[in-house]
């Protein structure tokens, strides 16, 4: 009897050495601080001042790693679903094609700055029907921190063209919170930890899908600190002004508002995520 135990676990092991697909023992279910915080999401809810909602669904993909297989956009304040299916390369979105008849398709593309060399998004293209834009990122090659956002025109090819708005702030950690500097100071910020900084999957909705008729840099600039900052923000006193409002679970957002000055009502987002 024992003999027999001992060729059943032997084939319980070989069988688990076959599986090519889990290389480690915790690939399929690893521990949540090493999956991005945007491949976590399976919700994000985006609610304006007019309590308008955009509600995002990201179907999650892990035959090849951790992707999404589609994300779908449903906007309340126009009755529309939008369906984008995402293109990798090298693990990082590129492209997310709308799969509507508008064909207003979305382009990513990367660079690596500072010394550590990390990955961050440098150009989102926004092929939109009417008045496409792109909104460019420029890092400084030292610090790999963030000193010019710019919203530029497209092309008919597809070229950024002229600009049409343009920030520049100070290089530190936590964007334009430089009290020091000549600048005046456009945010301010907790002790609390930002764990959509840096969250190159994410951006590309919470910055154009979830406001995709904005302007100008204005209208997302309450945005921008969550993903260029290393805390959360508190208020901004210099382009939109107003106070900012969150809850954390395990210190992990729940949900992420703004309320902008003389309004009665708040802006932003509320997450759902997966459990590890």
């Amino acid at each position: 009897m024992k003999i027999y135990i001992y060729i059943f676990i032997a084939l319980a092991l070989v069988a688990c050495k076959k599986d090519s697909y889990s290389p480690v023992a915790t690939y399929i279910n690893p521990p949540k601080d090493t999956v991005s915080f945007g491949y976590r999401v399976t919700d994000m809810y985006f609610t304006d001042t007019n309590l308008k909602e955009t509600h995002f669904i990201f179907k999650l993909d892990t035959g090849i790693g951790y992707a999404w297989q589609e994300i779908l956009v449903e906007y309340d304040k126009t009755g529309i679903t939008k369906q984008y299916i995402p293109e990798y390369t090298n693990y990082r979105i590129v492209k997310l094609n709308d799969m509507s008849s508008a064909g207003e398709y979305i382009e990513i593309a990367y660079t690596q700055v500072g010394e550590a060399k990390r990955t961050l998004i440098s150009t989102i293209k926004y092929r939109r029907l009417q008045n496409p834009i792109a909104i460019q990122f420029v890092y400084n090659t030292d610090t790999g921190l963030v000193q010019q956002i710019l919203k530029r025109q497209l092309t008919v090819g597809g070229d950024l063209g002229t600009i049409q708005d343009q920030y520049d702030f100070c290089l530190t950690t936590n964007l334009g919170a430089c009290t020091a500097s000549v600048q005046n100071e456009s945010y301010q910020y907790s002790s609390d930890f930002n764990s959509l900084r840096y969250c190159n999957e994410l951006v590309p909705f919470i910055l154009l899908l979830s406001k995709p008729d904005f302007q100008d840099l204005e209208d997302i600039s309450s945005i921008l600190p969550y993903y260029f900052s290393q805390n959360l923000p508190q208020s901004s006193i210099l382009y939109q002004k107003g106070i900012y409002q969150y809850g954390l679970n395990k210190k992990e957002p729940t949900f992420l508002y703004f309320k902008p000055l003389n309004s009665l009502r708040s802006e932003g987002f509320q997450f759902s995520m997966r459990i590890y």
